[in-house]
């Protein structure tokens, strides 16, 4: 009786530590989250591991830039295992580096960095621009680079949708889908009562001008996506046009 007594009053011992054990981990791990949910980089979760550096949020698009003012910005990320940065430059065309604006935060993770400056008064042409940061024991490493053409005579494409026209009912079940732009089209997609603006699968690709068939009783939107030579180059790489019309068979004229 007395062994049985023993044995039970070390498995409730037993159990008790791991509780409180386990009670200490969790509240741990808790305490860490809490602490982390602030600086999380969710677009970068595959990441976050404190292995790796972290850029994110890049600014410099598009290719093309017709104001020759240039913002930049960016957050960066490292371990805090590694040597803290003292501070970011960029260089342009190989030129003698420029410092960036930074400011910084820290977690048990990551030493998250956001950075930002301007290029002013950019001459028209071509640039390749390098950034750099800049460590505490005076080296400098390129963390990334890219490249843009500043050209203020740049015009964007326009496109214009020319049927089915916006707000119009067409008492045939048939409408030609027509359009004109300003540039070498690259390609072309039409979307048809889409739910969604972006789903991929929602698109049809088409070339030229087609007819659109069998079209249903009442109102219909039509979202025509065109890509151009020249609309991958500006702040809009894709041109689009959003057309509602209604089909009305019925009472035709």
């Amino acid at each position: 009786m007395k062994k049985k007594i023993i044995a039970l009053f070390a498995i409730v011992t037993i159990m008790a530590i791991i509780v409180s054990v386990a009670g200490v981990f969790v509240m741990v791990s808790l305490v860490q989250e809490v602490m982390m949910r602030p600086y999380v980089f969710p677009y970068n979760s595959l990441y976050h591991d404190a292995n790796h550096a972290i850029m994110s949020n890049f600014s410099l698009m598009p290719p093309v830039h017709t104001n020759p003012t240039v913002n930049v910005s960016f957050d960066y990320a490292i371990p805090v295992n590694w040597m803290p940065i003292n501070s970011f430059s960029y260089s342009l065309n190989e030129t003698a580096h420029t410092k960036l604006t930074s400011t910084s935060k820290s977690d048990v993770t990551y030493h998250v960095y956001h950075v930002s400056g301007t290029l002013n008064d950019l001459p028209n042409g071509y640039y390749e621009i390098k950034i750099y940061a800049d460590y505490v024991n005076g080296t400098s490493q390129e963390i990334d680079r890219g490249s843009f053409r500043v050209d203020p005579d740049f015009k964007e494409p326009t496109l214009r949708v020319i049927s089915p026209t916006n707000q119009t009912t067409y008492y045939t079940n048939s409408v030609h889908l027509t359009y004109s732009i300003d540039s070498k089209v690259i390609w072309s997609y039409y979307a048809l009562d889409s739910t969604s603006n972006t789903s991929a699968e929602n698109f049809v690709r088409f070339n030229g001008n087609i007819t659109l068939t069998d079209l249903s009783e009442g109102s219909h939107r039509i979202i025509v996506s065109v890509q151009t030579e020249a609309s991958r180059l500006s702040v809009h790489p894709i041109s689009t046009k959003t057309i509602y019309f209604t089909i009305d068979t019925t009472n035709s004229p």
